[in-house]
């Protein structure tokens, strides 16, 4: 997802990054408002964040959040608190090999319609999976998984890749799943011809 709001300087790709610069996260402001996008079905995957009190306050908007005083700070290891598609490929508990992984700024508390996923060892939820009423997800992850400088290879193939495989089942419905809705869409279609041709 590309925000229009975005400079391609701050987006130069078709995922929304975030830089912890103020200078760069300054030009991002007001961030994109993506309430309307997830209330008619739309899907977004957030990883990482800002040491931005603007960026904090949007994001306030979605869910309830923690442990922001210490801006950037890590320690190293994920716990998963509950069985989902998100995460079911995820290894648990996990410690990173590259513990610059586990840098965070924000964590979440309970929030309506949110699943808390997983945490780390300071007891701080930092994955969180929003449903919305027409179908739409918010899937944070506020670890900085995203940061390619971090990245080790044990912990891409580990956790990262299967992170994202994940992510990204839970927010697009199974083959099976489409299966279903265009036999069901046939039977209507079929019906309803039946019903004109009667007439």
């Amino acid at each position: 997802i590309r925000p229009r709001d975005w400079s391609s300087d701050v987006c130069s790709s078709d995922l929304a990054t975030s830089s912890s610069s103020p200078t760069t996260a300054a030009r991002t402001v007001p961030f994109f408002d993506y309430t309307s996008f997830l209330n008619s079905g739309g899907h977004v995957i957030l990883v990482g964040g800002a040491n931005y009190q603007p960026y904090r306050d949007w994001f306030a908007g979605y869910f309830n959040i923690t442990d922001t005083a210490n801006t950037w700070h890590t320690d190293g290891a994920w716990t998963t608190l509950v069985n989902n598609t998100v995460t079911s490929g995820l290894p648990s508990p996990y410690t990173f090999t590259g513990t610059s992984l586990t840098y965070h700024m924000l964590g979440f508390l309970s929030t309506p319609n949110t699943v808390l996923y997983g945490r780390n060892d300071e007891g701080v939820a930092v994955g969180a999976f929003r449903t919305y009423s027409n179908g739409g997800t918010l899937n944070y992850m506020a670890l900085d998984l995203g940061n390619g400088g971090y990245v080790t290879t044990a912990d891409l193939n580990a956790f990262i890749v299967p992170w994202l495989r994940s992510s990204l089942a839970a927010a697009i419905p199974e083959p099976e799943t489409w299966a279903m809705l265009g036999a069901g869409a046939t039977v209507v279609g079929v019906l309803r011809w039946r019903r004109r041709a009667r007439v």
